[in-house]
């Protein structure tokens, strides 16, 4: 009995322990990890993107444009049909819209814009890749 109830201890303890190194370590992950938002045009894209989902801010405008002619163009309207058929381009256009809201609270002041952290801006880059490397590179010659 007395054994049982220290291996039932024990375990427990190396349970909790491993535990919290998994979740230690997930935090210190988690915590010096890069957030990166990209902002610019549809004409323009990014390049070398990899897990970054690029927001372009053109996008709502030339959608709705060609949703409303193609619903003038149109006889009969079924509701149903048009969910169907437009359900890509509403979502795009959603998150056009939530973009341009992003792109105005960051302040950004020109196109592309890459923002780093939430803090640092590098205009005028449409490759990635290479503004990850410049920003990286300046944390390092900033000690940061």
């Amino acid at each position: 009995m007395k054994n049982s109830f220290f291996i039932e201890h024990k375990l427990i303890a190396v349970f909790m322990l491993i535990s919290y190194s998994i979740l230690t370590f997930g935090y210190f992950t988690v915590a010096n990890a890069n957030s990166i938002q990209a902002y610019g045009v549809s004409s323009s894209p990014f390049v070398n993107t990899g897990n970054v989902m690029p927001c372009y801010l053109d996008i709502a405008s030339s959608d709705i444009n060609k949703i409303n002619s193609d619903i003038q163009n149109q006889q009969n309207i079924n509701v149903d049909s048009l969910k169907t058929k437009y359900t890509d381009q509403f979502k795009a256009i959603s998150q056009s819209t939530i973009c341009q809201f992003q792109a105005k609270e960051t302040g950004i002041k020109q196109l592309p814009a890459i923002i780093f952290n939430n803090r640092y801006v590098i205009y005028g880059v449409h490759n990635i890749q290479r503004a990850k490397l410049l920003f990286e590179s300046y944390q390092e010659e900033n000690n940061q």
